[in-house]
């Protein structure tokens, strides 16, 4: 009897023995199972609350360098004109509200703050619609429209004049160069930069004690298929064109100088140029307007500030990258003709060596 009650116990003991291991083993398993659920959830959780921070951050972030922007409210700087559309015959900003001048008011204004324009017809084209406006408009062009070599400023009428002798009281001067220096004035990027920034260097050395100083024309949009033989040399391609603007980006950035931009306004509408180059009396009007807001601004509310340029000053490194864009330094085969000196085409002998000295001689005969 004992032998057969102690195999009993140890039976059964054995039994219990694995229906305790069995209820340990199912237990372990659930609390393993709920651990790993507490740790994934705990995961994904913290992971959303992360990107709720991070979004969180951002916008944070986006509201204190960004200013809220309210469609009738004045537009501060150039950058709040974009993006806008055409609406009639006035640029529109999309964000902000753009004064409106009319024809006696920017001549008002420049009575006042006397304006100064370097460079070539597209800068030219807004002096004459100034003095179409009033003849007696307080503004001046100076016909200079290549930077990459010796090219002494002469007046369209001929009469002779030099950048250092008529600043005057001119209290802004804007800059336009690069369509020129593209087509038939071609001698490579370096030559365009480092002429286009030689210049602007001088020019800022004149303009240091004025108010205002001294803003570069962002290259506009150009339009290769309108086109016409006459403007061909200077509109060859869309992404030569885009070369050229950065190189100006560049200059302003390495001379810490301010940008006007109305790039997006050409671009919002070739159809308003009729050879590629030259836009017609809309966007040029839209153009003055944009200077007037520079340098008076609105009755009742802020100028309008230039941008600074879009790029930081890595001359080195983009001069390398111009360098490598063959169409940017491959000039049209019948836009260079007679070369001068210093290996850039000649514009009917007033490039060429001399030219100053001549002109200096004919302004003391005269």
């Amino acid at each position: 009897k004992a032998t057969v009650s102690v195999l009993y116990w140890t039976r059964n003991m054995a039994q219990f023995r694995v229906y305790v291991l069995g209820v340990l083993a199912v237990a372990l398993m659930w609390i393993l199972k709920e651990m790993q659920t507490n740790s994934m959830t705990s995961y994904f959780r913290s992971q959303r609350e992360k990107h709720v921070i991070q979004l969180a951050a951002q916008e944070d972030a986006q509201a204190r360098t960004e200013p809220v922007r309210d469609p009738n409210s004045w537009c501060r700087t150039n950058s709040d004109l974009y993006p806008g559309r055409w609406v009639g015959e006035k640029w529109s900003p999309d964000n902000c509200k753009m004064y409106q001048f009319s024809k006696a008011s920017v001549v008002e204004c420049f009575e006042t703050r006397p304006y100064l324009s370097v460079g070539d017809s597209l800068g030219e084209q807004n002096m004459e619609l100034l003095k179409i406006y009033n003849r007696s408009v307080n503004a001046r062009h100076i016909w200079n429209p290549s930077a990459a070599y010796t090219y002494f400023t002469m007046s369209k009428d001929r009469k002779v004049d030099y950048i250092d002798f008529i600043v005057g009281d001119a209290v802004y001067l804007t800059v336009t160069m690069a369509m020129w220096d593209q087509g038939v004035h071609h001698c490579g990027t370096d030559a365009f930069y480092n002429g286009m920034k030689e210049k602007v260097m001088r020019y800022k050395a004149m303009m240091q004690q004025t108010e205002y100083g001294l803003s570069l024309w962002d290259l506009h949009w150009i339009a290769p298929e309108r086109c016409t033989n006459k403007w061909f040399c200077n509109c060859q391609s869309a992404q030569k064109a885009g070369v050229f603007r950065e190189i100006v980006q560049q200059v302003a950035a390495c001379t810490n100088t301010t940008l006007i931009n109305a790039t997006p306004m050409t671009r919002a509408d070739p159809m308003k140029t009729n050879d590629g180059v030259h836009y017609n009396h809309i966007v040029t009007a839209a153009k003055v307007n944009l200077v007037a807001n520079v340098v008076c601004g609105p009755p009742d509310g802020p100028r309008i500030l230039p941008m600074p340029s879009p790029l930081k000053c890595e001359e080195d490194a983009y001069k390398a990258k111009w360098r490598a864009n063959i169409d940017a330094n491959t000039p049209f085969p019948n836009c260079s003709t007679t070369l001068n000196q210093f290996g850039c085409p000649n514009d009917n002998g007033r490039a060429s060596d001399g030219y100053r000295e001549r002109l200096l001689k004919k302004k003391k005969n005269t």
